[in-house]
C-alpha cells in the first residue's frame, strides 16, 4: 500500500496525545516517539509503520497478529477487546490505544498521520439518493476543462494520481479517504471529487474532513431499511451533515 510522504511525521505519542485531547483515550501501553505513516483496518493491507484499527463485530485476535506481522507499530481497540490483545502486546511490544469508539478514532487519526492533505487539495462532496455518481463525472469534467487536475472516490472508480481501482464502496472507511487525499497531493492534483453516501456520513467515513464544497442533490425512499436508514427523516439527517461539515471561509 503507498504511503504519502509527510512533511511532519507523526509519531505514535503524537496520536495517544491527540486521542487524549478529543477524549477518546481510556488508556495505553507502549507508547513512545516511533514513527507512524500510515493507517488501516485491514490487515491484509498493513504495511511497516502503520496505525491499525481493530475494527468490526467479528474482529478476531488473529487479524492484529497478522497487522504486527506486518510491521504495524501501534493498533486501536475498543475495551471490549483489551483483553484477547493484550498478550500481543506484550509479545510483539506494538503500542495499544484503547478508545471508547474505533470509528471515532478513525475519523481522528488518519489527518494528523498523512500530515492534513486537505490543506492542499480542495475536496467537493456530492450526496442524495440518486444521481450522486454522474454529477461527480460531470463535476470532475468540468474542472479539468478547466485546466485543474482533479481526483476522484465515487461508486464507479477511485483515481488519486497514484491508485487507480474499481470501487467496492461509494465512500471508503476514513483511513482510506485520508490515504486518497494524500496521494493527489502527493501527484499534485489540485483538487478531489467525492461521492458521499447516506452510509458514510452514518458510519463517520467523513467525519474530520472539512468540504470545500458540499452538494445535496436530493431525498429518496431507496435506502429506507432496518438494515441501512430506518425512516427517510433518518436519511436526511445522515445526508445533510455534509453540508454543515464545510470549510471555515
Amino acid at each position: 500500500m503507498h504511503h504519502s510522504d509527510s512533511a511532519t511525521v507523526t509519531t505514535v505519542d503524537t496520536l495517544a496525545k491527540l486521542l487524549d485531547v478529543c477524549g477518546e483515550l481510556r488508556a495505553s501501553e507502549q507508547v513512545d516517539g516511533r514513527a507512524v505513516t500510515g493507517c488501516s483496518f485491514d490487515s491484509r493491507a498493513v504495511s511497516a509503520g502503520d496505525v491499525f484499527f481493530c475494527k468490526g463485530a467479528a474482529f478476531k485476535p488473529a487479524f492484529l497478529s497478522m497487522a504486527l506481522d506486518s510491521g504495524a507499530v501501534a493498533f486501536v481497540c475498543e475495551e471490549s477487546l483489551v483483553e484477547s490483545l493484550e498478550p500481543l502486546v506484550k509479545e510483539n511490544g506494538a503500542a495499544m490505544l484503547v478508545v471508547d469508539s474505533v470509528r471515532t478514532a478513525m475519523a481522528l487519526l488518519p489527518p494528523e498521520v498523512y500530515d492534513r492533505p486537505d490543506h492542499d487539495v480542495k475536496i467537493v462532496g456530492i450526496t442524495g439518493t440518486k444521481g450522486k455518481t454522474t454529477a461527480a463525472f460531470m463535476l470532475q469534467s468540468i474542472i479539468k476543462a478547466a485546466g485543474e487536475s482533479c481526483g476522484m472516490i465515487g461508486s464507479v472508480n477511485t483515481d488519486d494520481g497514484i491508485e487507480c481501482y474499481e470501487s467496492t464502496n461509494t465512500t471508503p472507511e476514513a483511513p482510506e479517504v485520508w490515504r486518497h487525499i494524500a496521494n493527489c497531493r502527493a501527484s499534485g492534483r489540485q483538487s478531489m471529487v467525492m461521492e458521499v453516501s447516506s452510509q458514510a456520513l452514518k458510519y463517520q467515513r467523513v467525519e474530520n474532513l472539512p468540504f470545500d464544497v458540499a452538494c445535496f442533490l436530493n431525498i429518496g425512499r431507496d435506502h429506507i431499511s432496518p438494515i441501512e436508514h430506518p425512516t427517510s427523516r433518518i436519511i436526511l439527517r445522515a445526508s445533510s451533515g455534509s453540508l454543515i461539515r464545510l470549510r471555515p471561509p
